[in-house]
């Protein structure tokens, strides 16, 4: 078992640069809407990006101030991600801390255009996911840095799809709809997948239950209980693996058509849940001397959908 202070550096490190990636993205895609409609932007248009950044953890701002604190958020996660690389060199490949440090010089480099910024950024961590794969060994420190990516992503899917469902109740916005998929890096899969219109039953059946789309938050779920349980190696399964395993089942046992209806009470649960999944995982691997809360393991949150209670 490697030391809990590296293990907590490669963790948050894969999930610093996802943070990034995400913030970036999804800010493009509203500046993308924002073109296409022209003067015809209607007055919730600001709000509802400011919404989207508050989901992603960039704080509030007024209108003339969004795409500064877009900026912000990602220039803050990049930075600290550097900073984590940097305390764990020896655990990263050079190709791997190169392409880290090539995400500061995107910062260092970047003009007033904000779609040139946030493509370039997105292409770096494409590049950084596919040399992390390509030059590092699969081994523990390989682990914990997917991990961090693989939950930070679960992290931000879950709130943006379950947001947009409670505010769009009863509506089926095709262009809302496919500007969620976009900012997720799935519209085009979706397309390929389904050849109906863009619904919010399909919508959250791919970005929140399908098992094959990698941006989807049970793919990444899948995945990273199938780390947590390379990383334990065969015995019993520690308290990760096990409220990993809950949120797993939530993902895979959960019918889209109740999330759209009971989109509050889906992210009630999943959050629940992923509290306890940070204790665990702080408890277990990157502060083992603190204990963990073995109460939240007895009973897991029951969710039941509205449609279920009528």
């Amino acid at each position: 078992m490697m030391l809990s202070r590296v293990a907590g550096s490669l963790y948050r490190l894969g999930g610093l640069v996802e943070r990034a990636d995400h913030v970036a993205r999804v800010v493009d895609v509203h500046v993308g809407l924002a073109l296409d409609r022209g003067r015809n932007l209607d007055a919730a248009f600001w709000p509802d990006l400011q919404r989207a950044l508050a989901l992603a953890g960039a704080g509030d701002a007024d209108a003339h101030g969004t795409m500064l604190a877009a900026r912000t958020e990602v220039s803050v996660a990049v930075q600290a991600a550097r900073r984590e690389a940097m305390s764990v060199r020896p655990s990263l490949s050079s190709e791997v801390y190169e392409g880290v440090n090539d995400l500061q010089w995107v910062l260092e480099d970047a003009g007033e255009n904000f779609h040139e910024f946030a493509a370039r950024i997105q292409r770096g961590v494409a590049l950084l996911h596919g040399l992390t794969e390509e030059s590092m060994s699969h081994d523990e420190a390989w682990e914990f840095l997917r991990l961090g990516q693989r939950l930070a992503r679960a992290r931000s899917v879950v709130p943006l799809v379950t947001d947009k469902l409670r505010r769009l109740a009863g509506t089926d916005d095709a262009v809302a709809w496919a500007g969620v998929l976009r900012s997720c890096s799935a519209f085009e899969a979706y397309r390929w997948r389904f050849s109906a219109a863009v619904t919010a039953a399909g919508v959250a059946q791919f970005l929140l239950l399908d098992r094959t789309l990698p941006r989807s938050a049970r793919h990444a779920v899948t995945e990273a209980l199938a780390g947590v349980k390379r990383i334990d190696g065969p015995g019993e399964a520690k308290v990760p693996h096990r409220v990993l395993g809950r949120l797993a089942s939530l993902l895979e046992y959960t019918v889209a058509e109740d999330v759209v209806v009971d989109p509050i009470g889906f992210a009630t649960a999943y959050g629940e849940i992923a509290l306890h999944l940070e204790d665990a995982l702080t408890a277990t691997y990157f502060r083992p001397t603190r204990l963990p809360d073995e109460r939240a393991l007895v009973t897991p949150p029951i969710w039941t959908s509205q449609s279920q209670q009528q």
